[in-house]
């Protein structure tokens, strides 16, 4: 027969060796879960990083275009004021040069004047068609010139409309800064503006009228 004391001693000891177990189970397993959690915020580190990094060049690179883009823009400014004009163009000669230029580029088969033309007006911006259409035609031409002509050439007007090559330019132009516009639109825009240039002469010399007055001495009346 087994002693039962050796049989209970036995038993203490398959316990110990199973808790041995558990415990050597449990030790691993945490192990494993801290190297699992340190690779996995190691890892989630390195991708944060990483996009930050990818952000970083994203962002050097819209940089870039922008001074390329700049410099462009400076260039061709260069470009059209040696090989055109001036603007704005502040009287008809200059004007109807300008029309002749553009015109010549077209019978050359050279629309890189035209192209230019349309580039230099755009560059004004603009988010509305009337208010894209005041700029370009500023940028163009001064108010006092403006004051000249009418779209068809009423009363006694210039006929802006004589001049194809500069309309298609500044048509192309309003184009360029609103996609959605369409040519009837800017033309209407475009007498509206030639139309009103006369009174916005009057505010422009209106408070010149009455610094002189403010500033008029006794005598001089």
């Amino acid at each position: 027969m087994h002693d039962p004391r050796e049989m209970v001693r036995k038993r203490r000891r398959d316990a110990s060796h199973a808790s041995e177990k558990v415990r050597s189970v449990k030790e691993q397993s945490v192990i494993e879960s801290t190297n699992n959690l340190y690779f996995s915020e190691f890892e989630n580190s390195v991708i944060n990083k990483l996009d930050l990094l990818v952000a970083a060049v994203a962002n050097l690179q819209d940089s870039m275009q922008i001074l390329m883009n700049r410099q462009a823009n400076q260039n061709h400014r260069v470009v059209i004021k040696s090989a055109l004009f001036d603007l704005p163009i502040s009287n008809v000669d200059e004007l109807i040069g300008l029309e002749s230029e553009l015109k010549l580029g077209e019978k050359k088969s050279k629309p890189s004047d035209g192209s230019l033309a349309v580039f230099e007006l755009a560059s004004v911006g603009g988010e509305r068609l009337t208010e894209a259409t005041h700029r370009v035609l500023t940028c163009l031409m001064t108010d006092e010139l403006m004051a000249k002509y009418s779209f068809v050439g009423r009363k006694g007007k210039r006929a802006f409309c004589d001049l194809p090559f500069l309309v298609s330019s500044v048509i192309r132009a309003v184009r360029s800064i609103i996609s959605e516009a369409k040519g009837r639109d800017i033309e209407d825009a475009i007498k509206y503006w030639l139309q009103i240039a006369p009174s916005r002469l009057e505010k422009k010399k209106k408070p010149c009228s009455n610094h002189a007055v403010r500033n008029s001495s006794p005598t001089d009346s």
